[in-house]
């Protein structure tokens, strides 16, 4: 048995994703954390700090033009990244 069980895997995909679409470049630890508990699978805590840093002022306010890299999504990861595509449009 893994950590995880398979939605919050799915989940914690999604949440990477969603990561880099809005350029967060903060992403220490993938923004992931667990709830803790005597057994497995460890369920997936809400997501923190999930913040477009990419696109933040420099120290003196001036507003940078910056461009957000998102790496292709492979075929398998292709759902993920089509949620997260979605929710980063929302956003």
């Amino acid at each position: 048995m893994t950590g995880l069980d398979l939605e919050d895997a799915r989940r914690l995909e999604i949440i990477s994703w969603f990561g880099h679409m809005i350029g967060n470049t903060d992403m220490h630890l993938g923004k992931a954390a667990l709830i803790l508990a005597d057994r497995l699978p460890l369920r997936l805590a809400p997501v923190y700090d999930m913040l477009p840093m990419a696109l933040r002022p420099a120290s003196n306010g001036e507003i940078l033009d910056r461009s957000i890299d998102i790496p292709p999504p492979s075929a398998k990861q292709f759902p993920q990244w089509r949620q997260a595509a979605l929710m980063a449009e929302d956003f």
